[in-house]
């Protein structure tokens, strides 16, 4: 390549020149991307200059300003940007006047006219250089051998222009406008959206509180004016962030305005003016900065009652019941005493039919979660009694429409029956409730377990005997109950496999745990229910899998009698009376894992 050294004087001039602009520019453009180190230093102060020129600031005008987005002003863009990132390390270290007016040149590529979607094809790009520009400053920042660091207050300003432009480039337009996009443009603005956020996460290690405080500022702002699009997007950025501020607390003084009666004011159903869009990302902070709420139990209940206030509206209840469900298991701690209210609210949504079939099991899991951070038996007993009286609703009423399916036909299951997660338009609604009322016992064991950071008992000798609650107390009569609902929805659907998958994964839920619970079962109880399944059942390789990991779990506890030799022996009887039912082929995996086990 040496020899076309010579050449790259000449293409700089061609450049200039209309005729030979586009390939000149597509030749240079592919030199600074893939053969920078090909430039000699007379090339790149030839580039620099030619980027200073009147002729370079009339094209900057086009696209900056007048949003001139032909491709030969797009192609200067691009043109700047390849230079930017060639030279990234000279331009950022270097505290001189024409070093910052190149980058503050590809800062303002990002404040361009029209939203980053068919036209604006220089946004993404743009953002795609200063997350490069970050990733590389925080490298060098905080890199051992960084003597002089003078330069990065004024890079540290580039970025934080630069991300103040990026964020306004993602507010919603208006709706009229939106909905005109075709599904290319839709998709592409979404993309752009995740663009920022990743940069505002890259930015982070750099900003900090400055950046934090640049978004609350924002938001506070927004609310008093009324400026719900521009919210929106403020909310969507304070929501990127939220993995880089919930760790440790230190920003926890900064957040404190934006989780306020101001925000949770707003986002009630009674203030009618903010759209639907804001009001889902607004709320869907509360989810994502759980452990915030955490540390500061007393604005719990405004957000938890607000929460349970919107979960009636339909666009909203998917948000607030994810966030009722996060903010449930993150602060079960100090949430005991809001049990019977939660009971109450759900009682009475449950009974207006109002929630789809996830909510309902996104709330289940959060009051299970918040019942078992209870000390007194007494209550939780008390509570899990009530769940599983809602759950036995579903089961009575699926077996009911299964004994009349006549009178079951243009049921609707769920208010979105037509697209619940359960099904379709297709489903049986006998079957569709049934696998609602199983969905929900599985998200009350999986809100029971205990969590992963709770104590230890370091000197429990564990085992299944110690875990067994004795017959005829309560526990034992609700494991019952539970054994009683899942025992009549597989004797009604005994040719579906989603009913048997939906019941092994609620067995799942108790195999993991080390003290008593309502789905820490007695082991001959599991045993014998998974072992009365044949060959000829539906996804028998589930029940298999389930097995295996039930041997599994027996070998983590203590060993307490005799009887959990008996157990292993019946269930290697029942894989070898399964490995023999089968005709002449490959044995299943899960069949050989479980033999081995």
């Amino acid at each position: 390549m040496g020899e076309l050294r010579p050449l790259v004087g000449p293409l700089i001039e061609a450049m200039t020149t209309n005729e030979l602009f586009e390939a000149a520019v597509e030749v240079m453009i592919d030199i600074l991307s893939n053969y920078s180190d090909f430039l000699t230093q007379d090339h790149c102060a030839t580039l620099h200059s030619l980027l200073e020129s009147p002729w370079s600031r009339e094209r900057y005008r086009r696209l900056v300003v007048d949003g001139d987005f032909d491709f030969d002003s797009t192609q200067f863009g691009h043109l700047l940007l390849a230079f930017g990132d060639a030279k990234m390390d000279a331009l950022m270290q270097d505290n001189s006047g024409r070093s910052n007016d190149i980058l503050s040149s590809i800062c303002g590529l990002l404040g361009a006219p029209e939203p980053p979607v068919a036209d604006n094809k220089i946004f993404v790009p743009a953002v795609e250089f200063w997350s490069s520009f970050i990733e590389v400053m925080t490298d060098t920042v905080y890199s051992e051998d960084a003597s002089n660091r003078d330069w990065a207050r004024k890079s540290m300003d580039l970025v934080f222009r630069a991300i103040s432009l990026s964020w306004e480039k993602i507010i919603y337009p208006p709706p009229d406008i939106f909905n005109s996009w075709d599904s290319a443009d839709r998709v592409g603005f979404m993309d752009a959206r995740k663009d920022v956020a990743d940069l505002l996460q890259a930015s982070f290690t750099l900003l900090g509180p400055r950046l934090v405080s640049m978004f609350v500022d924002a938001m506070l702002k927004c609310l008093g004016e009324a400026s719900w699009a521009h919210l929106e997007a403020v909310a969507f950025c304070l929501g990127a962030l939220a993995d880089c501020l919930c760790g440790d607390g230190d920003n926890d003084a900064l957040l404190e305005p934006v989780f306020s009666p101001m925000l949770f004011n707003a986002i009630a159903p009674s203030h009618k003016a903010m759209p639907s869009r804001t009001r889902q990302t607004c709320s869907s902070l509360i989810e994502k900065y759980a452990e915030y709420f955490e540390r500061h139990p007393s604005v719990l209940p405004h957000a938890l009652n607000l929460l349970f206030t919107i979960l009636g509206d339909p666009q909203m209840a998917p948000t607030a019941s994810k966030s009722i469900h996060s903010l449930c298991c993150s602060c079960r701690a100090h949430l005991g005493t809001e049990v019977g209210a939660f009971m109450h609210q759900y009682e009475g949504l449950a009974s207006a039919q109002v929630l789809d079939c996830s909510t309902s099991e996104r709330i289940i899991g959060a009051v299970a979660a918040v019942l078992q951070s209870l000390d007194r038996e007494e209550e939780r007993a008390s509570g899990l009694r009530c769940l599983l009286g809602f759950v036995n609703d579903d089961v009575r009423r699926s077996c009911e429409m299964a004994a009349a399916p006549g009178a079951a036909q243009g049921t609707q299951p769920c208010i979105k029956a037509d697209r619940c997660a359960l099904g379709g338009p297709g489903i049986d609604p006998a079957l569709h409730v049934a696998l609602r009322g199983l969905r929900c016992l599985v998200s009350m064991g999986k809100g029971l377990q205990a969590p992963i950071d709770g104590p230890v008992d370091l000197e429990s000798e564990g085992g299944f005997a110690s875990l067994s609650p004795q017959k005829d107390s309560t526990m034992w009569q609700l494991q019952e109950t539970v054994m009683a609902m899942v025992m009549q929805i597989r004797e009604t659907f005994p040719s579906s496999g989603e009913v048997v998958e939906t019941i092994c994964n609620m067995l799942r839920t108790g195999f993991s745990e080390t003290g008593p619970g309502l789905f820490v079962l007695e082991p001959e109880k599991v045993c014998n229910y998974l072992t009365s399944h044949g060959l000829g059942v539906p996804r028998i390789g589930g029940v298999v899998s389930t097995a295996c990991s039930f041997i599994c779990s027996l070998s983590t506890r203590a060993s307490t009698a005799g009887s959990l030799e008996g157990i292993r022996a019946n269930m290697l009887s029942w894989v070898i009376s399964i490995l023999q039912q089968l005709p002449s082929r490959p044995i299943p995996s899960s069949v050989l894992e479980l033999a081995i086990s």
